[in-house]
């Protein structure tokens, strides 16, 4: 589902080096942009690693963090900090610790705000990606809603199905009220039908509806979400993961969203567990562990690999336009912010007076093609779409030393 704070209304991240070069492993003072150092969170790595040059990205901490910080008198440990980031718990260092090592997290004061900054090596690049024949295994995109995968990752998943990937959707919700003038049975049965002819345009082998109720899962429960995608995972054994990216969630306003990213996380591992649901070993699946996690989302704090998606565009935005239901909601959302604000904007008029496609396809042209175009001039790119990705459960290094191809 899309909102006015969708991907392409999103600006890069604001990058600000560091004042001083730190001394390996350590970071230096970076006054006057970050005024007081009040914790440093170690966060899973092995080597104690540094380059001469830090990046320092800046975003609001989660308020129960934030209170927690201000209020606390004497130092808190890092751990507690964790466990309220929802970052999980790792290494018991106190606030004034300053050993950094790959991945870098600190909690820092800006005129008296306290912030989180992600420290990242200036020269990190992230790679680009083209994808390997597929040789029919599978990749499972399980997203939220109806619209979510032609618009967030259309072009690489167009990349893959003509690769030979066999590209699996699972949409969680049912788009019940994703809609402009229609009731809830009609849009319903739009939404579904819509999902449909977009997966055609992309490729997709195989779309499957979870029928939970729209804008709701925040009250649904987590775990009954994660058992009906553990089984689809057993079921179809899928070689890579795909869904929104739980630690990149910034300017996601989407509760839906963020649950399915939750639930899509803990579903990884716990499908490789033969306690969790026995009654699937019953039936004949067996425990499954998924290779590769391709995370997206509004945008990607920890980009790792990002895919061309030039060639793909034109079919993006094919597969956007097969959305026409919640397409024409999204347009009206826009229309009425900005009568707001005292404006009126007549492309989006042009659409909402008429249902002809062409008027819907010069918004979502230009929606989609300048968000391509910003992603992708970072990279060099005149398109691209940004992902995390983690391989092996982010011991890769483990494969390459040690491993043996079958």
């Amino acid at each position: 589902m899309i909102s006015p704070a969708d991907p392409a209304a999103l600006s890069a991240p604001a990058v600000v080096s560091g004042a001083a070069e730190p001394e390996l492993g350590v970071v230096a003072p970076v006054a006057p942009v970050v005024t007081a150092v009040a914790a440093l969170v170690v966060v899973a790595a092995a080597v104690v690693v540094g380059p001469p040059v830090l990046a320092f990205e800046l975003f609001e901490l989660p308020h129960a963090a934030k209170n927690a910080v201000t209020a606390a008198a004497p130092p808190i440990r890092a751990r507690k900090i964790l466990r309220l980031l929802n970052i999980g718990m790792l290494f018991p260092f106190q606030l004034s610790a300053v050993r950094v090592l790959r991945e870098r997290i600190v909690v820092h004061s800006v005129n008296g705000v306290v912030q989180l900054a992600r420290l990242r090596p200036m020269s990190t690049s992230p790679a680009v990606w083209s994808p390997e024949p597929g040789e029919g295994r599978v990749v499972m995109v399980v997203v939220a809603h109806a619209d979510d995968v032609a618009l967030f990752i259309g072009g690489t998943v167009a990349r893959w199905t003509a690769a030979g990937w066999r590209v699996i959707e699972v949409r969680v919700t049912d788009d019940r009220w994703d809609s402009l003038g229609l009731d809830e049975a009609e849009t319903i049965r739009r939404n579904a039908a819509e999902v449909r002819l977009a997966a055609g345009v992309l490729g997709i082998a195989e779309v499957i509806d979870l029928g939970w109720p729209t804008d709701t899962l925040a009250d649904i429960s987590e775990t009954a979400l994660r058992k009906q995608i553990i089984r689809l995972i057993r079921t179809h054994r899928p070689y890579a993961l795909v869904t929104f990216d739980p630690y990149s969630m910034y300017g996601e306003d989407n509760q839906d969203h963020k649950v399915v990213a939750a639930a899509v996380d803990e579903s990884f591992w716990t499908s490789q567990f033969d306690k969790h649901h026995p009654e699937h070993l019953a039936a004949g699946l067996e425990p499954h562990g998924v290779f590769e996690r391709w995370y997206f989302g509004r945008r990607v704090i920890d980009v790792t690999h990002v895919v061309d998606t030039a060639s793909t565009l034109a079919t993006k935005i094919d597969a956007a336009l097969c959305h026409q239901t919640p397409l024409r909601n999204f347009v009206n959302q826009l229309r009425l912010q900005a009568r707001t604000g005292g404006w009126r904007v007549p492309m989006l008029d042009a659409a909402q007076a008429t249902d002809s496609i062409e008027q819907l396809r010069n918004v979502m042209k230009l929606f989609i093609t300048s968000g391509a175009a910003r992603t992708g001039g970072a990279y060099g790119l005149g398109a691209a779409e940004e992902f995390r990705m983690v391989r092996f459960g982010g011991l890769e290094a483990l494969l390459d030393e040690s491993g043996e191809r079958l």
